[in-house]
């Protein structure tokens, strides 16, 4: 939005104050050349590939990186200027950047590789990202010889947390592991939205998250869930697929649906600081096998039939995490004290409670700014 400021100031500029009908001649020709330019440029923007907006973000208008990254190639820094507004480099070239953008290399191979299928020769970094046949048996494991439902349900999900924090992100670079099941079915007998359970993360997300929000049909999870398949999302993607909710610190997230003889539980969302971290098929590959194991955890109730979701709007994260913060245990001491309900009831019947006012708080917002447009 800057440059097209820059752009329109310009064009005004140049079409200020003609003083004779040649002169408004010549400042209407240079209005058209300079409109026609800003179009391209905007197209331009628009057409980037994943590896140019990339590169484009890293060095900016930053001169002493550029001159330091084209020091370490040994080329221009005109070169340089010039991969970042859309020429190819050699190979050679691109399999070199990562590591001279250090800081920056997981994005770098993932948008080499979108952009540039096959230039890179990283295979094996890519081998790793496989679920080792030694996590598998820990699951099997758990599964034969933890007696307890709800116990092994619990160990079973913190192995699988546990061990994908380790795999995905072992640079720790950022990485947040949600699964979040769906709410029982309302009384209209469809269920309205998912609501997290468990929540993992790497630095800057905290280990555990516990103020447990609701996820409706306009984040990634609520879509993945709606649509039964698995869905990414990239802040580098040049089109949007999904108008979706986007948490702290993610710039890119890869969505599950947890699945068992037809019937699905929840989703499985794993989150990234990194650009490009879900165009990884193998990441996805994994994420999906994760997938798979956390459905061994779970017991056949807890699995809905697919015509049952039908999913609702539900509030921006940051306004429920300000709510729950605010009033969700209080509710629930509330709660036990006027019921006399357990601690597991009284969560269960504030959570109910809670659902069904986001559910109204949503459709507010979305009436008012229905109303702001007429």
């Amino acid at each position: 939005m800057g440059r097209r400021a820059n752009k329109d100031v310009k064009i005004h500029e140049t079409i200020a104050q003609p003083n004779s009908i040649r002169q408004r001649a010549e400042h209407l020709q240079a209005v058209a050349a300079l409109s026609e330019k800003a179009t391209i440029d905007t197209h331009a923007d628009e057409a980037l590939t994943p590896f140019c907006s990339l590169l484009r973000e890293i060095l900016g208008g930053n001169r002493s990186e550029i001159a330091r990254v084209a020091k370490e190639l040994d080329v221009s820094d005109v070169t340089v200027s010039r991969w970042m507004d859309g020429t190819a480099p050699r190979e050679t070239y691109l399999n070199r950047l990562p590591d001279i953008l250090g800081e920056r290399r997981q994005d770098l191979i993932a948008a080499i590789q979108q952009t540039f299928p096959g230039a890179l020769h990283i295979q094996e970094e890519r081998r790793q990202t496989a679920v080792s046949k030694e996590m598998y048996r820990n699951i099997l494991d758990l599964v034969a010889l933890v007696e307890e439902d709800e116990n092994r349900h619990w160990q079973i999900m913190h192995a699988i947390f546990e061990y994908a924090l380790l795999h995905l992100d072992a640079d720790r670079q950022g990485l947040s592991i949600a699964y979040a099941p769906f709410m029982p079915p309302q009384q209209d007998g469809y269920i309205h939205s998912l609501r997290e359970l468990m929540v993992r993360g790497t630095y800057p997300w905290p280990s555990f998250l516990v103020n447990k929000i609701f996820l409706g049909s306009n984040t990634l999870a609520g879509n993945a869930a709606m649509r039964n398949c698995l869905l990414t999302w990239d802040s580098l993607e040049n089109e949007v697929r999904l108008y979706v909710a986007i948490d702290n610190f993610e710039r890119s997230a890869c969505a599950v649906p947890v699945m068992r003889s037809g019937k699905m539980s929840g989703i499985l969302i794993v989150s990234s600081t990194r650009a490009m971290f879900s165009h990884d098929e193998a990441v996805c590959e994994a994420v999906q096998e994760y997938a798979r194991l956390l459905a061994l955890a779970l017991q056949d109730e807890d699995f809905y039939p697919l015509s049952c979701i039908h999913l609702r709007p539900m509030p921006d994260l940051p306004l429920q995490r300000a709510e729950i913060d605010r009033s969700y245990r209080n509710r629930i001491l509330d709660c036990v004290r006027t019921t006399g309900s357990t601690m597991p009831e009284a969560e269960f019947i504030v959570a109910q409670a809670l659902e069904h006012e986001f559910e109204e708080m949503q459709q507010q917002i979305e009436e008012n700014a229905h109303k702001k447009q007429m």
